[in-house]
């Protein structure tokens, strides 16, 4: 998927370091591959799912479970990501109209109560 796995170092059972991902990925070259481009696309997706939607309590490492939503990068646009997928902010509709409301509430949301 992203053509080279982390040093050691880097990486654990279920988590790679926000650092070799933004060491690694952070600047695209110029005059590359279409392949290349999808690479970094999907290391800054993984970056964003892993802080600024679903961070955790690490705040330093990207854990695999979204590479599930990456394999298939052009399908993301199909996902239904609900204001629940972004947390803290308020007016998320106002702010991000093209977001649709679509499948059930997320358990435990205030929607669903």
């Amino acid at each position: 998927m992203f053509g080279e796995l982390p040093e050691i170092n880097d990486r654990d059972a279920c988590t790679v370091t926000f650092s070799w991902l933004k060491s690694r990925f952070g600047e695209l070259p110029d005059d590359v591959s279409d392949e290349l481009v999808v690479r970094h696309a999907r290391a800054y997706i993984w970056l964003l799912l892993s802080t600024s939607l679903f961070g955790d309590k690490t705040a330093a490492r990207a854990h695999v479970r979204w590479l599930l939503f990456l394999e298939r990068i052009d399908e993301l646009g199909r996902y239904s990501w609900g204001p629940q997928s972004l947390p803290g902010c308020t007016g998320v509709s106002e702010v991000f109209p093209h977001i649709r409301r679509e499948g059930a509430p997320i358990a435990g949301s205030q929607e669903a109560a």
